[in-house]
């Protein structure tokens, strides 16, 4: 054998190599040598050898557990109490009840394909012998919940902290009657089971339940997920939606998550989520809009009447009037839902309701019964629900007898206004907060935090404290000696460097409230703030529900608010804040007792901002916040990704909660959240007039900050498709997607938007014929500004083909906008392309270079067309007929026909490639006519454009088009033009476009940029005819009739020749000797035939002559291209070369003679060709022009024709 030896290295390795192969080949009796003077020790490689085992990999020999029985566990997992001990948890520890891998799902758990309420989880504040921060929730069986009806998630003798977020957002429930397709509970846990032990290469026996994947298996997180994904597919599951918190997730949890995974393929209906442009959280309040509720029908109206009220107004005010006939809607007025008999009458009637007639009438004076009837509702949605909320008067009860009224299975909220006119209460988008206002507190102040030792409570204080330095006084029910969780977030917050103030109490009770003020009061002084996020939520069915669950969920909301005021010095607060949810806004399955409590909590604070003038006081409904609180669970967040739930995340709730404390100006109650899984509300119906041809389906709408909305597209529907055909195949054209996009974000907008930025068009839409496309629109207002993506069904709507950002125009704008896209008006700022040569008339466009049809040719004439330059002449457009019958006509933008032919147009400045939008900087449409939302009456139109750069196949333009007054129309600013390849040439060139295409390949080449060519057409003339030199930076070359002209201030030399096949190897001969090597180079690297070669060297060899240099200059070629470009380089001066096949030629050229060339349009050519040369950059300029026929020659300069140089 042969073995590389590395002598040289300075590493051991190569030699110990080597020393090995001498070794196996018996060449090397001993290697001893080798190891002189280094630590080392014997290893005999033929021992037998012994494994010591893992002891992490031994099966569990503790009580109860059994390898063979499935790792089925006898006994709780450790921190769990059995059950009947309530409170044996410390507080802060898991309760995770024991459960086996083979035994199914645990008591308490749910089945899969059962709705899970997303409410937060909150500490009881009931005043027994269990402290807040310890409750512990029941187990309840799976089989009490009835079927269809949304189950609670609770663990056995789970432990439930006070300090949680009170935030959640509803969210689709899973439909319980759907067939159960997915593997059985004991499938699944071995599915996990397996890929756990696979993964940790330990045998299935010796896993058990409670061991952590990171802490215990020492699994990344990062495989961890990996892991979950792997085994919901292998069980029949969606993959999580979301990133799991996995940190410390124990087997049994994990399989609990896979076993809670909607089956595949779930999310992939035509009412799956639909994501929008980007995440977001708003600030929201309410604003209420004039509605005119259509007459109730009578069987609607009320029939039985109930008064809530401690000092009952009589039922007759309510009834409808005498001559009416009565309904079957139960009536309650309930000025105080929290009062007995309010409580009494509220859950009484809603029973009467739901098994009555199916109506129900609630009248109050308030917002707090929002909640509690959208919960309702989405328990019972065949319940017809109408919430009136009334002036507290004479006039405003006597006005509900002409709104009472519920539609079986409708929800509606109406607010009487003091006129008698009614209104619909919509959550409106509220200005960003100021970021840098000046904070309401500061080291001299204290913070009175209810429920502040964990969860949401704390993270505010810990925030407050950091970034005012305020004195913390923190109120909870929890023992830092018991649970660990609230001791750790007390040495965050002292190693913050904070003053802090833990005091144990029960805000439920007046007595340890005020005890425990005056206690933190003693030692940090008068309190100047409160923060109340104390909270609780049990999560019950309305039909289970009780009085005394609902007193218990209103006791830490509202009583322990009144009862923190009243310990309290009022006179001395500055801020005021309490902690809502948007289930006491919005309402949620299971939740209407949780609604209430937050419903009544931003009532009482929006009547105690009334007492308090001196006090910035703000009532906060928050969604669900991601790793606090709820958002902690494992699972939570994937569920509410499904769900089309966006929760808050930690920094940015915190950052908002901060804004808003220093906010000045604001309503008392605000609303705080992302995407809510709401059904889309009602598109504005006349807000644009006709202009809504592509707002056919919202799927999303967040009226002011959101719009997703789906269309579908046929050829049918969307005629103009037909004449927008690339190679046959129908394309959505861009100014179309540009159109559908002003729509989306007019709507945000709330009035018309005709301007954008930052648009590009990176995927083109297509159509098969007679197949539907969908569209879908996704509008997000922020930052001053709305941006809008369209996507397609095409790419399953997960890429944006278009995408475009309308500035709102008294929006903030974007922060690093410099100012240089303001609208511009509609006076003209670019310089007008002046002149009138060359002429290009529509026949030689449309067609050869134009791929447009019908409504799309709109271009009469080009006027002045170079490389760089053109102006074009349009017709009027057509306006009418765009859409279908049926669909909305009206345009924002103009008419397409219009727009398009306007970017189109610039394909004559490129006419050998073929060009698309991919983008502008900026796009503007001045409105016109009249009638808002009509693009109104085009006449002709000039289109005005300029070349800004182009590189690397792409092209920047400006380009205005103004009317026959001098008014611009439409202004694109660097608009982007792709070369997507090459565009077959299969006519004759007309005169100008074969000039722009020389002139354009020379310039793509880096010649001059100041160089232009043009072609004319002259009359024959007699050879006698002195020649005449033309002025400087000129040159020109005849072929025929036909003479190219070049231009470059710089110098300039340009030329033509046409030769056939049996003339190559006299041009070969003629070139000589220092041409021989060029032609070998030449031959080899250019799949073209000698007299293609011959012409292209001939026509280099006369623009050096014609440059000054001799015969003997250096000639190199410096490059070869697309399209048999081919550039040479003489001294510093650069020769662009092209080929044109002679039946390309412009009429006016010799008469081809009989040949067999190229008839694919490919360029490649076995007949006659015409070679051109151009060359820059030479000092001066000196023309002779030489053509194969005699009369041709010597006709265009000072010199005497050089006869010799001519081929017979």
């Amino acid at each position: 054998p042969t073995v590389s030896l590395d002598v040289g290295a300075a590493e051991p390795g190569p030699r110990a190599q080597t020393a090995a192969a001498l070794f196996a080949c018996g060449a090397l009796a001993s290697a001893e040598a080798l190891f002189e003077g280094r630590e080392s020790r014997p290893v005999d490689p033929w021992r037998e050898r012994v494994f010591i085992s893992n002891p992490c990999a031994r099966p569990a020999s503790g009580p109860g557990f059994s390898p063979a029985a499935g790792a089925a566990p006898a006994g709780p997992a450790e921190g769990a109490g059995s059950a009947g001990s309530a409170g044996s948890a410390a507080p802060g520890e898991r309760a995770v009840p024991a459960r086996s891998f083979a035994s199914g799902r645990p008591s308490g758990s749910v089945a899969a394909g059962q709705a899970v309420p997303v409410g937060p989880v909150e500490g009881s504040a009931s005043t027994g012998s269990v402290a807040p921060s310890e409750q512990v929730v029941p187990a309840r069986p799976l089989a009490s919940v009835p079927a269809g009806q949304a189950a609670p998630v609770r663990a056995a003798e789970r432990t439930v902290p006070t300090e949680q977020p009170v935030a959640a957002g509803p969210f689709t429930a899973a439909r319980p009657d759907e067939p159960d397709v997915h593997p059985s509970d004991e499938d699944v846990a071995g599915i996990v089971l397996r890929s756990v032990a696979q993964a940790t290469e330990f045998e299935p026996a010796a896993l058990t339940p409670d061991q952590r994947l990171l802490s215990d298996l020492h699994l990344s997180s990062l495989k961890v997920t990996q892991l979950v994904a792997e085994a919901a597919r292998a069980a029949g599951r969606e993959p999580p939606a979301a990133p799991l918190t996995m940190a410390d997730a124990s087997l049994a949890e994990i399989i609990e998550v896979v076993r809670a995974l909607p089956g595949a393929g779930s999310g992939d209906g035509p009412d799956a989520i639909a994501p929008g442009v980007a995440p977001w959280i708003r600030c929201f309040t309410e604003e209420l809009r004039p509605v005119a509720p259509p007459a109730p029908d009578p069987a609607d109206r009320p029939g039985r009447v109930t008064v809530a009220a401690p000092r009952g107004v009589a039922p007759v005010a309510f009834r409808p009037a005498a001559d009416e006939p009565t309904g079957q809607a139960e009536l309650l007025y309930v000025p105080d839902a929290e009062s007995p008999e309010g409580l009494a009458g509220l859950l009484g009637a809603a029973r009467s309701a739901i098994a009555g007639g199916g109506r129900l009438v609630l009248v109050t004076h308030g917002s707090g019964l929002s909640g509690f009837a959208g919960s309702l509702h989405q328990e019972h949605p065949r319940l017809g629900i109408t919430l009136l909320r009334v002036p507290p008067t004479e006039a405003g009860l006597a006005a509900v007898s002409a709104f009472a009224g519920a539609e079986p299975g409708v929800l509606r909220e109406l607010v009487v206004l003091e006129d008698g006119t009614c209104a619909e209460p919509v959550a409106m988008p509220l200005p960003e907060p100021d970021a840098v206002a000046e904070p309401v507190l500061g080291p001299g102040d204290v913070l009175l935090v209810s429920g502040g030792g964990k969860g949401l409570g704390f993270e505010a204080a810990a925030a407050f404290a950091r970034t005012t330095g305020v004195s913390l006084a923190l109120l909870g029910r929890g023992d830092p000696a018991r649970d660990a969780a609230l001791r750790r977030n007390l040495e965050r917050l002292a190693e913050l460097g904070a003053t802090v103030r833990y005091q144990r109490a029960d805000i439920t009770d007046p007595r340890a409230t005020a005890h425990a003020v005056a206690e933190v009061e003693r030692e940090l002084g008068p309190v100047t703030a409160v923060l109340h996020a104390a909270g609780i939520n049990q999560p019950q069915r309305f039909d289970d529900l009780t009085e005394t669950d609902v007193r218990t969920h209103l006791a830490p909301k509202t009583t322990g608010l009144a009862h923190l005021l009243a310990a309290v010095d009022r006179g001395r607060l500055r801020l005021l804040i309490g902690f809502g949810s948007v289930i006491g806004r919005y309402g949620l399955a299971g939740e209407c007792h949780y609604a209430l409590a937050n419903g009544r909590l931003r009532q009482m604070l929006q009547d105690e901002a009334r007492d308090l003038p001196g006090c910035r006081t703000l009532v906060l409904d928050w969604s669900v916040w991601a790793g606090v609180g709820m958002g902690e669970r494992l699972g939570v967040l994937d569920q509410l990704a499904r769900s089309d739930v966006t929760p808050i995340p930690v920094e940015q709730g915190l950052d908002l909660l901060l804004r808003l404390a220093a906010a000045p100006g604001l309503p008392t109650a605000v609303t705080v959240h992302g995407r809510m899984g709401l059904p889309p509300r009602p598109l504005p119906a006349d807000a644009f007039g006709p202009a809504a041809r592509f707002l056919t389906r919202p799927r999303v709408h967040y009226p002011g900050v959101e719009l997703v909305v789906d269309n579908a597209m046929t050829e049918a529907t969307d005629p103009y498709l037909s004449d927008h055909r690339v190679d046959g195949l129908p394309v959505l054209p861009a100014v179309v997607g540009l159109e559908a996009m002003a729509q989306a974000a007019s709507v945000l907008a709330g009035r018309p938007l005709r301007r954008c930025r930052e648009v590009t068009f990176d995927r083109p839409v297509t159509s098969a014929a007679g197949a539907a496309r969908t569209l879908r629109l996704c509008a997000l207002a922020e930052g001053g500004a709305v941006t809008v993506a369209l996507r397609s069904d095409e790419t399953a709507f997960r890429a944006d083909h278009f995408r475009a950002v309308f500035p709102l125009p008294d929006g903030d704008g974007d922060p690093d906008d410099d100012g240089d896209t303001e609208p511009m008006g509609d006076a003209p700022s670019l310089p007008p392309v002046t002149g009138d040569d060359p002429e290009v008339p529509a026949a030689d466009l449309y067609g050869p270079l134009y791929f447009h049809t019908g409504r799309f040719r709109l271009v009469e004439r080009l006027n002045a067309l170079r490389a760089r330059q053109v102006r074009a002449r349009l017709g009027p457009a057509v306006e009418a007929g765009w859409f279908a019958q049926g669909l909305a006509q009206g345009l924002l933008l103009g008419s397409p026909g219009r727009n398009d032919a306007i970017i189109h147009a610039l394909q004559a400045c490129v006419p050998g490639r073929r060009l698309l939008p991919v983008g502008c900087e900026e796009f503007q449409a001045v409105e016109e006519g009249t009638e808002q939302g009509s693009a109104g009456a085009d006449g002709a139109v000039t289109v005005h454009a300029r070349e800004l750069r182009s590189e690397g196949g792409a092209y920047e333009w400006d380009v205005e088009a103004v009317n026959e007054g001098g008014r611009v129309l439409v202004r694109w600013r660097r608009l982007r033009l792709l070369d997507v390849g090459r565009l077959p040439r299969r006519e004759r060139w007309s005169r100008p476009l074969l000039a722009v295409h020389l002139e354009r390949g020379a310039l793509a080449l880096g010649l001059d940029p100041a160089l232009t060519l043009g072609i004319e057409s002259r009359g024959p003339r007699e050879r006698t005819v002195p020649p005449v030199r033309p002025p400087y930076g000129t040159s020109r070359s005849h072929c025929g009739p036909l003479t190219l002209v070049a231009t470059a201030p710089a110098g300039v030399a340009v030329d033509w020749q046409r030769i056939t096949p049996a003339e190559a190897d006299g041009v070969r001969s003629a070139l000589g000797a220092p041409y021989e090597g060029l032609w070998r180079k030449l031959r080899l690297a250019l799949d073209e035939p000698d007299h293609a070669i011959a012409a292209r060297l001939w026509t280099v060899a006369e623009c050096g002559s014609k440059a000054g240099c001799g015969p003997t200059a250096p000639v190199t070629v410096d490059g070869i291209f697309e399209d048999g470009w081919v550039r040479f380089r003489s001294g510093r001066s650069l020769i662009a070369t092209a080929v044109v096949p002679d039946r390309l030629a412009p009429e006016g050229a010799p008469e081809p003679e009989p040949y067999v060339g190229d008839v694919s349009g490919t360029g490649e050519v076995s007949g006659p060709v015409i070679a051109v040369a151009v060359m820059t950059g030479a000092g001066g300029t000196h023309v002779a022009a030489h053509d194969v026929q005699p009369p041709a020659s010597g006709d265009a300069g000072r010199d005497e024709p050089r006869w010799e140089r001519v081929l017979q």
